[in-house]
């Protein structure tokens, strides 16, 4: 059964990068339009861009749901603030998308 992933980023490469390495993964993408539909998904992981101001990413709600934060580059002040808005884990963009298979396949033995 694939589970679903929700990406809130308005990072167009980005987003095209997490999608051609979950395209022939056992997941489903949804890219909603801002961070209250997420309580509308059902939803394993939701990887948020913590850089995008625009949707307000240390105020979503934390659901049933792994909670992912991303940014550009590594910023005590932005994972911290991350780790007290309820994220599980952080990352940088550029890690994330490196070890996407070895994170995934953690995180859902975990």
């Amino acid at each position: 059964m694939k589970s679903n992933i929700a990406i809130l980023s308005n990072e167009g490469e980005f987003c095209m990068s997490l999608t051609s390495f979950f395209s022939s993964k056992l997941y489903n993408l949804f890219f909603p339009e801002k961070q209250s539909d997420l309580s509308d998904l059902k939803i394993k992981y939701a990887i948020i861009d913590l850089n995008d101001k625009s949707i307000k990413p240390f105020d979503i709600v934390k659901g049933d749901f792994i909670l992912i934060g991303v940014m550009n580059k590594l910023n005590k002040k932005i994972e911290m603030q991350a780790i007290n808005a309820g994220y599980n884990i952080t990352f940088t963009k550029k890690m994330l998308l490196k070890n996407c298979a070895t994170i995934f396949k953690q995180l859902d033995n975990g």
